[in-house]
């Protein structure tokens, strides 16, 4: 690559695996085509972020001590205190070395934006799941809806500590006249927006312009690289996982070894590195538990896929067309659980009120159901041809050098 067309990206993300975990295959991308990633995330993240060769900017972050789901105070403190904890290194790192593109997770923008107004960029926005516009709200099934109608003392000392916070940051920054307090209409919708599902999963997908690249999921290399085998005894396969923030769940997988238990069926499931094993009781022959592991090499060989809804775990399973039982556990995973339903990919329950049996009966209908089989394997075919990481790191390209959209270059979304 010409010296000269090598440019310098800027991502900003939250600090939770969920939203980090879909950027990397394309920063990966950038990186390996000569571009230069400086990504801003917490601390606790800075060493899976680095595996992609992006210059890391890390700090101290304590979003991860909040319990979700956050009431609105604490979303109100969390959010800002991510939203501007970079600024002042960012501040001070982009004056000699300014960014050509701003990148950010569409959760927190407040110092992205700061830095996108301070050079004059492109800011692009980036959503780790369901894309949102005016018709379809963050995580909502409908349009967006109003701010809460819920009243908050501005002398309350949560909010009072916040604000001395913020302005401190600010000022140390020097950036007074590039942060505001809501942006504009402009900024609000941003010069590309990237979603990392496939069009065909998003919800009214229609009302979305050509300004979202759907780009489905951005896998890396390395995540099939995992070394799980199947036992090779023909049993079918079902993969449980509650994902990296809806864990600590034990009742629900105890449910789970009493509905698979008796079933002629392998069972894998992982629990979380917080997970107690023992908890879980004596263990059937049929079922194997771990902490973690690739979840890409028991998908390749799984009949069906129990799990929360989160986007990075149902891209996973729809890239293999898994047919799925959905056990949501918050706002963006009840929407996934009405689209896997909708579109006919497989069934839904709610953590809240899922028994052994309900479970059993749902997984039972999933594995007989072959229209769910074939519609999971017409996704499939959807996410592998949604373009991926190649295809959005040209549509970043386009946008700074202004060429046209580069749809007809397509490629699936990781090395076949």
């Amino acid at each position: 690559m010409n010296h000269n067309d090598r440019k310098h990206f800027a991502f900003f993300c939250l600090p939770l695996y969920g939203h980090v975990k879909p950027t990397l295959g394309l920063v990966e991308e950038l990186v390996s085509r000569g571009h230069r990633v400086s990504y801003f995330v917490a601390d606790r993240l800075a060493a899976t972020v680095a595996e992609t060769g992006a210059r890391v900017l890390s700090h101290e972050s304590v979003f991860h001590q909040y319990s979700l789901p956050l009431g609105l105070l604490d979303a109100i403190v969390a959010f800002a205190e991510e939203g501007y904890a970079p600024l002042p290194a960012a501040m001070e790192l982009f004056e000699q070395d300014p960014p050509d593109v701003v990148a950010y997770d569409v959760l927190t923008s407040e110092t992205a934006l700061a830095v996108a107004r301070r050079y004059e960029v492109p800011s692009v926005r980036l959503y780790a799941g369901f894309g949102g516009n005016e018709h379809v709200g963050l995580g909502q099934l409908g349009p967006p809806t109003a701010e809460p109608d819920v009243t908050l003392d501005p002398a309350d000392p949560r909010l009072v500590s916040l604000g001395e916070q913020v302005d401190g940051l600010i000022a140390a920054a020097g950036a007074e006249q590039f942060v505001r307090e809501q942006p504009t209409a402009e900024e609000a919708k941003g010069d590309l927006n990237i979603v990392f599902v496939p069009r065909e999963f998003q919800l009214a997908a229609e009302t979305f312009d050509d300004s979202y690249v759907f780009a489905g999921p951005c896998f890396r290399a390395a995540e099939f690289t995992g070394g799980w085998r199947p036992p090779g005894d023909g049993r079918p396969i079902v993969l449980v996982t509650m994902g990296t923030t809806s864990n600590q769940v034990p009742e629900f997988f105890r449910s789970c070894v009493t509905a698979f238990g008796e079933l002629p069926w392998h069972v894998v499931m992982t629990i979380g590195r917080d997970g107690d094993r023992a908890a879980l009781g004596p263990l059937p022959p049929n079922v194997e538990v771990h902490e973690w592991l690739d979840q890409h090499a028991v998908l390749e060989h799984a009949s069906l896929f129990v799990c929360q809804g989160g986007a990075g775990s149902t891209m996973q399973g729809l890239y293999w067309g898994v047919p799925m039982v959905i056990v949501a556990s918050g706002d963006d995973t009840v929407i996934t659980a009405h689209q896997v339903a909708e579109l006919g990919l497989g069934r839904s329950l709610s953590v809240d009120t899922v028994t052994a049996d309900s479970l059993c009966a749902a997984a039972k209908a999933v594995m007989a159901d072959e229209t769910a089989r074939a519609n999971a394997r017409a996704m499939s075919a959807h996410v592998r041809e949604s373009g991926g990481a190649a295809h959005t790191a040209d549509r970043l390209e386009a946008l700074i050098s202004g060429g046209a959209d580069q749809t007809p270059g397509k490629r699936l979304a990781v090395p076949q």
